[in-house]
């Protein structure tokens, strides 16, 4: 077993140290990457540092992923601590080989309706046990078999919605597949919000672009949960 963990930083600087705090509080992680995207020229101690001239947006985690050898890739965003040793869960789940993408921020949609709110009328949700099957694990904390990752790159869309990244991962590795994304147990006071500056969600249009996304999968065969009921 290889978990490698991987963090994308930009311009939030003051909140990598308990980013990478919390990742070294997993005992079954091997390698941490931090991808700094421009603007960035802070080399952090102890970990693999790549530095880019260009802001590349979230896809650039996954790039570099692929260039891992690492048979699981997990992803940690440079707003958000783990505060609690996660281990147990993530070698109880990549035993499994029913899944696609995993992790702890969750989106279950209510209906297949096709329009711009699709995303918006879904809500984000914690599993206190058991790893539930889910439509989106959202890309905060979520882990998947690097093999899995190449299938992002198969479909454009990731081009017109680079901030996007992790639904287009989601639902390309379930079309590929055929296996879900699971909701990873944790509890709230496992995590930490950090300071938020820079946050993708407060995009005016971050809501719109991810109902797009998950329309167009629709379009190309991919069902939510209560669709495939």
């Amino acid at each position: 077993m290889s978990i490698d963990a991987f963090i994308l930083s930009y311009k939030r600087p003051q909140n990598i140290d308990k980013v990478i705090a919390g990742i070294k509080l997993q005992s079954c992680i091997r390698n941490i990457y931090i991808f700094h995207n421009h603007p960035s020229s802070l080399k952090i101690p102890g970990v693999i540092n790549i530095f880019s001239e260009r802001n590349f947006g979230c896809i650039a985690r996954y790039a570099l992923a692929l260039l891992s050898d690492c048979k699981f890739a997990l992803f940690v965003d440079d707003d958000i601590a783990l505060i609690s040793d996660f281990s147990s869960r993530f070698k109880q789940l990549i035993r499994r080989k029913d899944f696609s993408v995993a992790g702890v921020f969750c989106r279950i949609l209510s209906d297949l309706e096709t329009d711009q709110s699709i995303y918006q009328r879904s809500k984000t949700m914690h599993f206190n046990k058991d790893f539930i099957p889910v439509d989106i694990v959202t890309g905060r904390i979520h882990i998947c078999r690097r093999e899995y990752i190449y299938n992002i790159f198969s479909h454009s869309i990731y081009r017109k919605f680079p901030l996007s990244d992790d639904l287009v991962l989601n639902l390309s590795i379930q079309i590929a597949t055929g296996y879900p994304s699971l909701a990873i147990p944790a509890t709230k006071n496992e995590i930490k919000i950090l300071e938020q500056n820079n946050s993708v969600h407060s995009r005016k249009k971050h809501y719109q672009e991810r109902s797009d996304i998950v329309n167009y999968f629709i379009k190309i065969g991919w069902r939510p949960i209560n669709g495939r009921l």
